[in-house]
């Protein structure tokens, strides 16, 4: 009877003392693109869609027609259907040639 209680309290600080591996990275993250008109209300309009989420790293390419803006948003404090819909949004607006989702290769460099 002894034996068994030592065994089994053995067993379960063996079993308390296993890590766990997260199923995500808290640092997984999407980056949004967006290439539009080089124009000011254009650029107003196409950055304050993407700030409507927790938006990181926002970047602006000037190019001889068109601007590229992306941003980075961490996917544990945006939901994906949130990103989604900003994308939409940004399709349908005027000025806008393009915007989609991607994985984001980098790190996030701006801080929560």
């Amino acid at each position: 009877m002894k034996s068994t209680f030592i065994s089994l309290c053995v067993a379960l600080v063996f079993a308390a003392c296993t890590s766990v591996a997260p199923l995500q990275s808290m640092e997984t993250s999407i980056r949004i693109r967006v290439e539009c008109r080089d124009d000011p209300s254009t650029r107003r309009m196409v950055t304050m869609l993407l700030k409507q989420a927790r938006a990181r790293d926002i970047t602006e390419q000037a190019d001889i027609h068109f601007m590229v803006i992306e941003a980075s948003y961490y996917e544990a404090d945006n939901s994906m259907r949130k990103l989604q819909g900003i994308v939409d949004q940004l399709t349908q607006s005027a000025g806008v040639v393009k915007a989609d989702m991607q994985w984001n290769p980098g790190v996030v460099k701006q801080n929560r």
